[in-house]
C-alpha cells in the first residue's frame, strides 16, 4: 500500500496497482491528439451508436 498525503493533512491508501493505472491514464489523458480523436468515439458510445463485438471483428475481417 502507498500513503498519498494530501493537503489538509488527510491520507489516502492505494494500491501500486491502482496508482499504476491512475498513471496509465494519466499518461493517455495527457496526449492531446490522441484526447481529440477519442472524444467523438465516446460521444458515439455515450448516444448508443456502437456495432456488436461480433459485426467489429467482420469489419476488421477477423
Amino acid at each position: 500500500m502507498l500513503m498519498l498525503y494530501l493537503k489538509r493533512s488527510k491520507t489516502r491508501k492505494m494500491s501500486y496497482t491502482h496508482l499504476n493505472e491512475l498513471l496509465e491514464t494519466l499518461d493517455i489523458l495527457n496526449d492531446t491528439e490522441f484526447v481529440t480523436k477519442l472524444r467523438p468515439s465516446i460521444n458515439q458510445a455515450r448516444q448508443g451508436e456502437t456495432i456488436s463485438w461480433e459485426n467489429a471483428k467482420a469489419k476488421l475481417g477477423l
